[in-house]
């Protein structure tokens, strides 16, 4: 009969190695998810301050319509100056006289599990839209 010593030891050692792998993939991937909570954040509140870009003529005439130029620059503007806001992001809005869209995007580099991703980095992009309204 073959001697088993040892190979419980051995099992556990490989138990506690795949254990710590799947910790780190769920760190990385919790910070993605973050990163990404993050960012909408960023674009929907930049989104809101370019709505608030109101065309105050057609307002007046019964319209509820935005300056674009203004509303764009009121939106990007928001985003920069958002407390999360970092360098590794970047923001593009798109205004017309009916809403905005805005546009955050950034990159993330994965800490853990690099070695098994090419690039090592996730680049994240996420859009935000308002227009507009009147409530009440």
């Amino acid at each position: 009969m073959r001697d088993d010593r040892g190979s419980i030891t051995l099992w556990a050692l490989g138990m506690s190695l795949l254990l710590f792998a799947v910790g780190f993939l769920a760190l990385d991937l919790w910070s993605g998810f973050s990163a990404r909570q993050q960012a909408a954040a960023i674009a929907d509140s930049a989104a809101i301050a370019g709505a608030t870009a109101l065309d105050e003529a057609a307002w007046r005439s019964g319209s509820l319509e935005l300056v674009a130029s203004a509303a764009q620059a009121r939106a990007e503007g928001a985003a920069v100056a958002h407390p999360a806001w970092d360098a590794s992001m970047s923001v593009s809005a798109v205004a017309t006289s009916g809403g905005v869209t805005v546009s955050v995007s950034r990159t993330i580099p994965f800490r853990f599990i690099s070695g098994l991703v090419p690039g090592r980095v996730a680049e994240i992009v996420v859009s935000g839209y308002a227009e507009p309204g009147v409530a009440g």
